[in-house]
């Protein structure tokens, strides 16, 4: 007994309708992603972990965060992290560059803190994270006559 074949017209008849659902049923596989907290490595060598220290950084440019593993860029969802633990014979200056980040934690050091600053008109948006001054973290300054800070998220 023969198969009963599909006709072209039909078969063109059929995807013209199936197109449209798989544009409706696509949008509902996607995959969000996770925002993670990332230490700034002054030094810039993910070999020796994530080391306290003066940098720069820009968000979404800069590849001067530890993950763990690796240096990465930073996403506007994540939390920037500065201190590791590690001893600041004198404030530690970060040239800020603008973009956006979820929200900044300031962690242990020893001896001195941190100070975000700018060499030219910068802004930095701080997501619903905020900031966090971690126990152990020494005197933080943020902004500057050249780096403003902006709220991006309602903040608790």
């Amino acid at each position: 007994m023969k198969k009963p074949q599909m006709s072209s017209c039909a078969r063109s008849l059929l995807l013209g309708m199936l197109l449209p659902l798989s544009a409706i049923v696509s949008p509902l596989n996607t995959t969000v992603a996770s925002a993670d907290t990332l230490i700034f490595d002054s030094d810039g060598s993910p070999a020796n972990g994530a080391t306290d220290g003066s940098g720069a950084w820009v968000p979404g440019v800069s590849t001067n965060f530890y993950n763990g593993t690796i240096n990465v860029v930073t996403a506007p969802g994540d939390i920037a992290r500065f201190g590791n633990g590690g001893t600041l014979s004198g404030s530690a200056a970060v040239n800020v560059g603008s973009g956006t980040i979820g929200g900044l934690t300031f962690g242990a050091t020893s001896g001195n803190g941190y100070f975000l600053t700018a060499d030219a008109a910068e802004v930095l948006t701080i997501g619903a994270s905020g900031i966090v001054v971690s126990s152990g973290a020494q005197t933080t300054t943020l902004g500057s006559a050249t780096l403003g800070l902006a709220l991006g998220a309602n903040q608790s």
